[in-house]
């Protein structure tokens, strides 16, 4: 009887059957094939990606260990942010700025000239910026010294350009500075 049923699928069906020998050979030949070559390559990017995951991870918590909670981070920003306010100088201290980098300039053996300021208001600081530009003449050694006690300087400043050229058609050469310079100072909102 059973026979008898495959002999009559066969007689019937076979261009179905034929389809269907011909799919399940089709289906083993590309799942050898993938055996063979694809999963092998799978495996080593799956390896490489797990291996890179587990670096990350440890960069990751020695990083965290080492470092502050959110809540800290803010606490210190916070207080870092008060010190830099009580820094500030009032804003009628300005004079007192420029008699400081005139004295810093003789210090060095400089003459200090060309003074140009540009004040800004910071109205959601309650800041006054100033940008002060000037320039100085004299060998590099002063120039050099003179820069350094700008960043001795307790006043907050922030040297901001920087322009040097020699002057060698003058009687004694030497080198010219054209500087610019940024310093804050406490608005009247803040100091009221």
């Amino acid at each position: 009887m059973r026979f008898d049923l495959v002999n009559e699928l066969w007689r019937t069906r076979r261009t179905a059957l034929l389809a269907l020998v011909l799919l399940l050979a089709l289906n083993a030949v590309i799942y050898a094939v993938m055996q063979q070559f694809v999963v092998p390559k799978v495996d080593e990017h799956e390896a490489l990606f797990i291996q890179k995951q587990t670096e990350v991870r440890r960069l990751v918590k020695q990083q965290s260990s080492a470092s502050e909670s959110p809540e800290q981070i803010f606490l210190r920003a916070g207080q870092d942010l008060e010190a830099f306010y009580r820094a500030l100088p009032e804003h009628r201290e300005f004079t007192s700025l420029v008699d400081e980098l005139m004295t810093l300039a003789s210090m060095s053996g400089l003459h200090l000239t060309q003074i140009a300021y540009n004040p800004e208001q910071l109205k959601e600081m309650e800041l006054l910026r100033y940008t002060i530009s000037f320039t100085v003449g004299g060998d590099y050694g002063q120039i050099k010294k003179f820069i350094h006690t700008l960043e001795q300087s307790p006043r907050v400043m922030a040297i901001r350009d920087i322009l040097l050229h020699h002057e060698a058609g003058s009687r004694q050469p030497g080198v010219r500075l054209r500087l610019n310079l940024e310093t804050y100072f406490s608005s009247e909102e803040r100091e009221a």
